[in-house]
């Protein structure tokens, strides 16, 4: 993903993807960071949103992740994007 995002620095489905992989690995600032870029690109994609709740959930941000659920359940999930774990009793 990051090769494919050195020579596509504004694809929004990999910036997506690569925020739920780092989520899932624990790297949630370095998830918000990917995430927050696809964000200001303009995403529309659902896994944006929820990638950003999840990742937020996880960090001193965490008061911030119910909007962006919210938002989430509003969109569609973009064919090419990953969607990143969440145990909403474990997170």
């Amino acid at each position: 993903m990051r090769e494919h995002l050195e020579a596509e620095p504004s694809c929004v489905d990999t910036l997506t993807s690569l925020g739920a992989v780092l989520s899932d690995a624990g790297r949630h600032l370095e998830a918000l960071m990917a995430l927050r870029q696809a964000e200001g690109l303009g995403s529309s994609d659902a896994n944006t949103y929820h990638n950003l709740a999840v990742a937020m959930m996880n960090t001193s941000e965490r008061d911030k992740a119910r909007g962006y659920f919210e938002k989430a359940a509003r969109l569609r999930a973009g064919a090419g994007t990953l969607q990143a774990y969440f145990d909403p009793h474990g997170h």
